[in-house]
C-alpha cells in the first residue's frame, strides 16, 4: 500500500463523505423513484445517480474537471437545467398524489422503475457543484500529485460510496413507506417534498 492511499486517500474520502450525502438532484431522483416504484427503483436510481455522478468524478481525476471549473458558463447552464429538473421532479410527485389510490399504483411503478435509471443518471449529471467540486478534490495538494492509477482508483471508490448511500436512502425511504399510513398522510408528505423541490430549484437559479 502506497503512501497516498495511508494518508492521502482518507482524508479526501473524509471530506468527500458527506458531501456525497447532501440532498440534491440525486436524492430527490431517488426518493422519487421510491415513492413511484418502490425500493427496487430507488435503487436503480441510485445506480444511475452513481453512473452520471462518474462523469464529473473521473473527468476530474483525469483532469477534465478543470475546464468545466473555468468555464463560468457551464455552471450556468448545469444550474438551469438543475432547476427544471428539480420542477419536473416536483410537478411528477404533486401529479402521483393527487392520482386515486386504486389508480396510482399500477400506473406510476411500472413507469418509475423504466425511468429510474435515467433519472437518477441525468440528476446527477446536472448537479452544477459536482465538476467543481471534484476539480477542487483532484487538484489539491498529494491529490493532484498522485498518480494517474492512484487518481482513478480513487474515483472508482467514491463512486462506489456513492450507490451504497444512495442504495441505503432507497431502502430506508421505501421501509418508510411501508409503514401503515393513511392516504393523507401520503398525499401531505408528498406536497411537502414537491414544495422543497420547488424552493431548491429556486434556490438554484438565485446563487
Amino acid at each position: 500500500m502506497t503512501a497516498f492511499w495511508i494518508a492521502q486517500a482518507p482524508v479526501t474520502l473524509a471530506m468527500v463523505v458527506p458531501v456525497l450525502m447532501l440532498p440534491g438532484l440525486d436524492f430527490a431522483a431517488v426518493l422519487r423513484s421510491v415513492m413511484t416504484g418502490g425500493q427496487r427503483a430507488g435503487i436503480v436510481a441510485a445506480a444511475g445517480s452513481m453512473v452520471g455522478a462518474s462523469l464529473h468524478v473521473f473527468g476530474a481525476a483525469f483532469g477534465v474537471g478543470l475546464l468545466a471549473a473555468a468555464l463560468p458558463g457551464v455552471e450556468t447552464v448545469l444550474r438551469f437545467l438543475g432547476a427544471a429538473i428539480l420542477w419536473l421532479f416536483a410537478f411528477r410527485i404533486l401529479r402521483a398524489a393527487m392520482l386515486p389510490a386504486e389508480s396510482a399504483a399500477p400506473q406510476t411503478a411500472p413507469a418509475s422503475r423504466r425511468g429510474a435509471f435515467a433519472e437518477g443518471m441525468v440528476a446527477a449529471a446536472l448537479n452544477p457543484k459536482t465538476p467543481v467540486f471534484f476539480a477542487a478534490v483532484f487538484s489539491a495538494g498529494g491529490i493532484g500529485m498522485a498518480t494517474v492509477g492512484d487518481r482513478v482508483a480513487l474515483a472508482a471508490v467514491i463512486c462506489g460510496l456513492h450507490f451504497l448511500w444512495f442504495a441505503l436512502v432507497a431502502h430506508l425511504g421505501s421501509r418508510l413507506q411501508a409503514r401503515p399510513v393513511g392516504a393523507t398522510a401520503v398525499r401531505v408528505v408528498s406536497v411537502a417534498l414537491a414544495c422543497l423541490l420547488f424552493g431548491a430549484g429556486v434556490a438554484a437559479l438565485a446563487v
